[in-house]
């Protein structure tokens, strides 16, 4: 597939968002969701969730079948931190809404050190593998890491993870992919979800996208 690039226009677009002669700065949030922006991501979005097979880039699960899930761009450097950041391809993917909104959300435990403390002017340092614990999806390749394996049961899907190296486990453990394997076996099994969960978790996620 031919790897994303943007476009004259799409930088200028981006400029715009960003507010290039703007004072004070609007927020990262104001930046993300600005109309200046809205096709630009459209397309990237349409590459991104194409490269990585309709899948959500941390846990691997797909969006088809009975996990009905929502893949959207995924910000691996926190935008409300790394607000220089929110447009750089390298920190970019796409992601399903519990690993992104419920788990990973603005946490940085994820890093080795500190990179918010990184002079701007050299952010292209922030996209080396090694600064994270887990797999980044745009750094390594994340299957040589963590891998995700089916099983039909009947009309159902169990799965489970092969860990192959330390990083996987780490990835394994930051995005409590065990919590997805035993959801897949209770519900080949017939098993309820537990009561409200979720509602709730959708609450979560909203209050977040709007406070964080």
């Amino acid at each position: 597939m031919i790897d994303f690039a943007y476009t004259l226009e799409e930088h200028l677009s981006i400029a715009r968002a960003l507010g290039a002669r703007k004072n004070p700065k609007p927020a990262p949030t104001e930046i993300w969701e600005s109309p200046h922006v809205a096709q630009v991501k459209t397309r990237l979005k349409a590459h991104k969730r194409a490269k990585q097979n309709e899948r959500c880039c941390y846990c691997q699960r797909n969006i088809h079948g009975e996990f009905n899930m929502v893949l959207d761009i995924e910000h691996v450097l926190p935008k409300s931190i790394f607000r220089h950041c929110i447009f750089d391809l390298p920190n970019l993917a796409v992601s399903c809404r519990k690993c992104n909104m419920k788990i990973k959300r603005s946490r940085r435990d994820f890093l080795k050190q500190d990179l918010s403390l990184l002079p701007k002017i050299e952010k292209s340092r922030l996209f080396q593998k090694e600064h994270y614990k887990f797999a980044h999806p745009n750094l390594v390749p994340v299957y040589e890491h963590l891998w995700i394996q089916s099983v039909l049961d009947g009309p159902s899907t169990i799965f489970r993870y092969r860990i192959l190296t330390e990083m996987g486990r780490y990835t394994y453990e930051f995005f409590q992919l065990q919590e997805f394997e035993t959801e897949s076996m209770n519900r080949a099994q017939g098993l309820p979800p537990p009561q409200n969960e979720s509602l709730h978790e959708q609450i979560q996620a909203i209050e977040r996208e709007i406070y964080d």
